[in-house]
């Protein structure tokens, strides 16, 4: 009883805000309407990115800025769209250490049947990041984000089998063309790595902006013999 005693103590002293319009919130860290903004996705969605399309599909196709990405993977799935509140909860997981959103989201993917079947009996590879950049952010955003999904799913394993070679400057920074000369010979398979191609292995990000660095990472795991390969991001944007 000691722990849940000091939890409450510390929420009195140190009260949590919703770190999106800054009210008090008795539970995580967004309140119950800007929760409710968060835009997740579902229904029928990019092959490549998988951004939702609007109104009914009846054929699987990608969509408009995918129309020549050419992916090394089967298919691409986001968990959410970047709007407003989905921007300032990737930026805040991104830059902020925000592992204290491990609640958010672990909610935000068991909201998701297709996502908890998809990663069902998976091996979720993290995008890795440069040791340089790892030592100064202090952790691996995508790994952090692996490991909710292992928490919430059934069978879900999780290997880090690549490595990045190559300190890359922020793909923000660069128009589409650019980001994909950025993330040449960027990632290699660890030496370690033991790959099982019976497996499904699905790639993890934080975001899909133009596939340059999810794609780079499939490239390796797939000129290995991995087939059954897809991509999956918290936010699209």
């Amino acid at each position: 009883m000691i722990i849940p005693y000091l939890s409450g103590v510390l929420d009195v002293i140190y009260p949590k805000n919703c770190l999106n319009c800054d009210v008090h919130v008795a539970d995580g860290f967004l309140c119950s309407l800007c929760n409710e903004k968060l835009h997740l996705v579902d229904g029928h969605c990019c092959n490549s990115c998988g951004h939702p399309f609007a109104g009914l599909v009846e054929s699987t196709r990608s969509c408009q800025h995918c129309h020549d990405f050419h992916a090394n993977y089967k298919k691409g799935y986001t968990l959410m769209l970047m709007n407003e509140v989905g921007r300032k909860f990737i930026h805040q997981l991104k830059y902020k250490n925000g592992f204290y959103l491990k609640k958010e989201i672990d909610r935000i993917i068991g909201r998701q049947s297709r996502i908890l079947e998809l990663v069902e009996d998976a091996i979720l590879v993290p995008v890795p990041l440069h040791y340089l950049r790892q030592q100064s952010r202090g952790f691996n955003q995508s790994e952090f984000i692996a490991q909710c999904i292992k928490r919430v799913g059934e069978r879900v394993e999780i290997q880090n089998i690549l490595t990045r070679v190559k300190l890359t400057s922020s793909q923000t920074k660069h128009t589409r063309k650019d980001r994909k000369k950025n993330m040449k010979n960027a990632f290699a398979l660890s030496k370690k790595a033991c790959l099982d191609c019976s497996r499904k292995y699905i790639v993890i990000d934080d975001v899909f902006t133009t596939g340059a660095t999810v794609n780079a990472c499939c490239y390796e795991l797939s000129k290995k013999g991995i087939d059954d390969l897809y991509v999956l991001t918290l936010g699209h944007g």
